[in-house]
């Protein structure tokens, strides 16, 4: 009986599996060198100045005093008024679809941040991270927002209010 191949004549099985094998060995080489598993974070933080001349009006006004004068102890430290941080996976920067991605919320005022997930819409030009609001709003509700994040000016905000600073974190930036 005739074996499927000898080595100046292989057969039509012979090539296929030999292919077949070398894909293999291929594919599990590369799984380690694509992007999954390699967390992106940018941490993006809204200007303070406009509420701290807020809350000295609000203080004058007798209004939302007790606020005010925290925000104005406690956020000049700090150097924001919120701080939002937006983390995902490496590989949905390339994908065609909607991720999942986790923001993590803070005042300038609170010890402690709020983690809400995400869905981002990825282009090549702005990350939008649609999520519900992390505080209610005077209504009780918490509602359903967009955050975008235009990656080359390294500005966000919220819809089209764009004048939060962000940077990408742990990166160095030489």
């Amino acid at each position: 009986m005739k074996r499927f191949s000898n080595e100046k004549n292989p057969s039509t099985v012979t090539v296929f599996l030999r292919r077949h094998c070398y894909l293999a060995l291929l594919s599990t080489l590369l799984i380690g060198c694509d992007d999954s598993g390699n967390a992106v974070k940018y941490v993006c933080t809204e200007p303070l100045n406009s509420y701290l001349d807020q809350a000295r009006v609000n203080i004058t006004n007798d209004y939302e005093v007790e606020r005010s004068q925290q925000l104005l102890a406690v956020c000049p430290d700090q150097g924001y008024h919120r701080r939002y941080e937006f983390e995902f996976d490496a590989s949905a920067l390339l994908a065609k679809r909607q991720s999942d991605a986790e923001v993590d919320a803070k005042w300038c005022n609170e010890t402690t941040s709020r983690k809400v997930t995400a869905e981002l819409d990825a282009s090549t030009s702005v990350l939008t991270f649609s999520f519900i609001y992390p505080w209610a709003t005077s209504t009780g509700k918490y509602p359903k927002t967009k955050f975008r994040i235009e990656r080359n000016s390294m500005r966000g905000g919220f819809f089209n209010d764009i004048d939060w600073q962000c940077e990408l974190a742990g990166v160095n930036q030489e």
